[in-house]
């Protein structure tokens, strides 16, 4: 199965470390597990692909709720 782990997050959280805890799991399981954020800095299996979650201005965090794009 493939996996995303979407966190928007700027420094380690508790959510960054549930989730590589986790995705490690799914991923010596046999899963395929995708990370997507704006930092990651705990180690992990699988790729991390970086994402400007919170660097995003007002008016387009806006835009995305309104008319469901995202930037």
């Amino acid at each position: 199965m493939n996996i995303l782990m979407a966190l928007s997050q700027l420094e380690v959280t508790g959510a960054e470390v549930y989730a590589t805890t986790v995705g490690d799991k799914l991923t010596e399981r046999g899963h395929n597990v995708f990370y997507v954020s704006d930092t990651l800095t705990k180690p992990h299996s699988g790729p991390f692909f970086s994402l400007r979650f919170n660097k995003r201005s007002i008016p387009r965090r806006l835009a995305c709720g309104v008319s469901g794009l995202s930037y």
